[in-house]
């Protein structure tokens, strides 16, 4: 509007078919700026020699600081993107207000980008709107689908996604960028992202940095099936995913798969010392990841052991002791839980009645002596034959409940005290 945007008003149903748009000498602004729309459709353009350094990029959801501003129902589609420029993405959705609506359907699928003349880690696709996602917040619905990036290792990234919510990137192929993808940032609240899903191909992108994809504040991260080819620089540090600064939860890393054939790959995944897991909530099933290091939390694997704290106890009175070995881990896979203990402790424990070695989770039986009999070895207990230990799932005051410790001194089960 001629009043400078103060009086509401939308537009709707806005199209781009079959255009050029030439940017020439990338003195340009972006090539399409988006302020309000509800529908709005770019298909089957060219983008050239878009945009100069200092803009956001190609295409720039950028509402201004009125609440009326809508963006969504967007489709961005079989579009070619040849040697883009700006400081923030090709396709970007960046807010300047908290009070507009947030985005809503947004799908980006079979684009094409050739080249990059970006700054730094400048994205494919950038998204951050300022504000906070929660468990309750509605979902942002975005599609990233079957799209082709290449930045020829000149520079770019392949995603940048902070604060979003309900994101599926799928069927991608990123290649050669010379930055990493990054979910989520290093402030938790309005840079926290969730429930992302991401299966697509990471082919060299980092090369100049230490890793493919970057994790900071992430709660929902689902990488299933994701393949990671030659990522980050070579380094010591370099990884497919780095976990950096910040929290996560509920993170799948289930086949993913990693390989190295130039050596720049040597980690399948870093945790930074500024980044803290969920184990309880992550899983790691069947990765393909040769004989890289897998730096990951998850009581939910195949593969990962996760350490936790045993304790020795008294089945009559509990008592406390001092420990010189105190060394648990365990894994889960679905209802079964596979575990290893050693536990050492001084003369003087105060417990009574049969020994008891903590568990790291609580055992399914509701009391008793019900499971099956497991390996144990007691040191010290006075046996001429075997010894043998069951699971009491009873909930003690210190521990989960725990093994109960038997042996068979005169070829009866004896308690073991």
């Amino acid at each position: 509007g001629d009043a400078g945007g103060a009086t509401e008003r939308h537009n709707k149903n806005i199209r781009f078919e079959r255009c050029l748009f030439d940017g020439v000498n990338r003195e340009n602004r972006q090539a399409i700026s988006v302020i309000d729309c509800d529908g709005f459709w770019a298909s089957d353009n060219v983008f050239q020699n878009c945009t100069k350094s200092t803009m956001p990029g190609t295409i720039d959801f950028e509402p201004n600081a009125n609440a009326f501003h809508i963006i969504r129902n967007i489709w961005i589609e079989r579009n070619k993107f040849i040697s883009p420029g700006g400081t923030v993405g090709v396709i970007t959705f960046a807010f300047n207000s908290s009070t507009c609506p947030d985005p809503h359907n947004i799908n980006i699928i079979g684009n094409v980008q050739e080249g990059s003349n970006q700054s730094l880690a400048s994205a494919f696709v950038y998204f951050a709107t300022g504000r906070a996602v929660s468990a309750t917040s509605s979902e942002h619905k975005i599609t990233i689908k079957d799209n082709l990036g290449d930045g020829l290792a000149v520079a770019g990234a392949p995603m940048v996604l902070w604060a979003a919510k309900g994101v599926i990137s799928e069927g991608n192929t990123w290649q050669n960028y010379t930055q990493m993808a990054i979910i989520g940032y290093t402030t938790a609240g309005t840079q926290t992202s969730r429930d992302i899903t991401i299966r697509d191909r990471f082919v060299r992108c980092g090369s100049a940095v230490d890793s493919g994809l970057d994790a900071h504040n992430v709660d929902g991260l689902d990488l299933t099936g994701s393949v990671f080819d030659d990522c980050g620089n070579g380094t010591g540090s370099s990884a497919a995913i780095n976990f950096k600064t910040g929290t996560s939860s509920r993170v799948k890393l289930n086949g993913i798969k990693t390989v190295s054939p130039t050596g720049k790959t040597i980690r399948a995944t870093l945790k930074d010392g500024g980044h803290t897991f969920t184990p309880a909530t992550n899983e790691c099933f069947s990765p393909d990841i040769g004989s890289m290091a897998l730096d990951f939390q998850a009581i939910y694997s195949d593969t990962i052991w996760t350490s936790y704290t045993p304790i020795i106890e008294g089945s009559t009175s509990a008592g406390a002791g001092t420990y010189t070995v105190q060394f648990g881990r365990y894994r889960m896979r679905g209802k079964q839980v596979q575990f290893q203990l050693k536990l050492a402790v001084a003369a003087g424990h105060t417990g009574t009645g049969i020994i008891e070695a903590g568990l790291p989770t609580l055992a399914s039986a509701a009391s008793g002596n019900a499971e099956q009999p497991i390996p144990i070895m007691v040191n010290g207990a006075a046996t001429t034959g075997g010894q043998s230990g069951w699971i009491n799932p009873a909930v003690t005051v210190n521990s989960l409940g725990g093994i109960r410790c038997f042996h068979t001194a005169t070829g009866t089960l004896t308690n073991t005290t």
